[in-house]
């Protein structure tokens, strides 16, 4: 029996399957869900095969590893035998960049008001406000990130090679390349 961490490694493959823009083995259906399709089963299989060095892969034993994560509420199956499947791991939050600027309010226990150093004598223009605003525009930074991925996207389809080295030094790469020549960036 292999280790859980192992297997593991195929959600990471199957992931990477989705975001690989040279590959159309898999694609999202509904990408805010979670929701995916294996089109080409048998090359996405193919794939994992070359990815574990079991040459003899098929999809019949690559479903068999996905089927082990339906127990755990990692990943299930979509019904129908089109290949479809969601991703519904709940132990990690959703990324949601309104999630990281939307100020959080203070509950009622911590409240100035209940401060021994707060004054009941009208005197409110020294104490601070209970909400913090954010110095960062969400829309703004959202169609900025917008822009930045549809241009990463167009600029690692010019030059393919660049995904043998790793997402870290292609983020390098485009980021100064978009600094050094920012006329071969037209916004989308």
């Amino acid at each position: 029996m292999s280790s859980p961490i192992g297997k593991t490694r195929i959600l990471a493959f199957v992931r990477a399957l989705l975001d690989d823009v040279n590959e159309d083995c898999a694609v999202w259906i509904n990408k805010p869900n979670l929701i995916f399709q294996l089109v080409d089963p048998g090359r996405a299989a193919f794939l994992w095969g070359v990815e574990t060095g079991n040459p003899k892969m098929n999809y019949d034993k690559m479903s068999r590893g996905l089927r082990y994560f339906y127990d755990s509420g990692t990943l299930r199956k979509i019904p129908g035998k089109d290949s479809r499947y969601q991703f519904v791991d709940t132990k990690a939050p959703a990324f949601n960049i309104t999630n990281l600027l939307v100020p959080k309010k203070e509950d009622g226990n911590n409240s100035l008001s209940s401060s021994p150093t707060s004054s009941s004598s009208g005197s409110d223009s020294t104490s601070p406000p209970q909400l913090r605003l954010p110095l960062i525009n969400p829309l703004a930074l959202q169609e900025s990130l917008r822009q930045n991925l549809a241009q990463f996207n167009t600029f690692m389809a010019q030059f393919p090679f660049l995904h043998t080295i790793p997402v870290q030094d292609q983020l390098t790469i485009f980021f100064s390349s978009k600094n050094t020549f920012p006329m071969l960036f037209p916004a989308p």
